[in-house]
């Protein structure tokens, strides 16, 4: 896994609606972003300046379950589509 694709793992988890995203150790209710330093990606926290280092095994997780997370809501909203399609037929 490069960088990049480190990076768009962690900032769709961050955007996922339906995750707690990852936040900042000094303030919760700080959010932190994923960037490039070092040739290394870490999560920063762009109001304290708090890092933190993840590993690959941890981004793949995330991967998964921002996946999962995402599959759900797509569920979701096709099942709330073929309700409402019913209802309509039905009225």
């Amino acid at each position: 896994m490069n960088n990049q694709q480190r990076i768009e793992i962690l900032t769709s988890y961050q955007d996922n609606p339906m995750v707690h995203p990852l936040t900042c150790g000094n303030n919760s209710l700080h959010n932190l972003v994923p960037i490039e330093e070092n040739k290394k990606v870490i999560l920063k926290c762009l109001e304290c300046d708090y890092t933190q280092l993840l590993d690959d095994k941890f981004i793949k997780l995330l991967r998964d379950l921002d996946k999962v997370q995402r599959e759900m809501i797509e569920w979701f909203k096709n099942k709330v589509k073929e309700l409402n399609n019913e209802n309509t037929i039905n009225s």
